[in-house]
């Protein structure tokens, strides 16, 4: 008989970690509001679109002098964003050809940032990843 387990981990992240995550949920948050404010504003004056690839282009030629700040986090965090702006995009056209009602793609908002990260890691025979973390002391178990 197979049992499947389940352990629940927290990690709490010192205040250095908690600064670097809320600085890359920050830079992520700009470059989607950015490239959402960048696709309105061209498709209302040109009629044109744009995608991810070239709007992380733009946003590479504009970082040095307008954006050096960004060069603090890691450059997956806008470009996944753009990417993530992008399929939102894609979403919400392919809808409104499906006639599936899908939301026009909104500004990200600051909610909160999150102190506590909980997950729940199900073990099958793999428990190596999660012991070395453990004894790293990256995550804590939670009884």
């Amino acid at each position: 008989m197979k049992r499947n387990c389940a352990y629940k981990y927290e990690i709490r992240l010192n205040g250095g970690l908690r600064k670097q995550l809320a600085q890359h949920a920050g830079v992520a948050r700009f470059a989607f509001n950015w490239g959402l404010g960048l696709r309105v504003s061209l498709y209302e004056k040109e009629k044109k679109s744009t995608n991810a690839i070239e709007q992380h282009k733009l946003l590479n030629s504009l970082k040095p002098k307008e954006f050096p700040w960004m060069y603090e986090v890691s450059k997956c965090a806008p470009q996944e964003a753009l990417r993530d702006l992008d399929r939102a995009f894609h979403n919400f056209f392919r809808g409104l050809k499906s006639g599936v009602k899908i939301g026009y793609p909104a500004l990200s908002r600051f909610l909160a940032i999150i102190p506590q990260v909980n997950s729940v890691h199900a073990v099958n025979g793999s428990t190596k990843t999660s012991f070395f973390q453990k004894e790293a002391g990256l995550v804590d178990l939670v009884p």
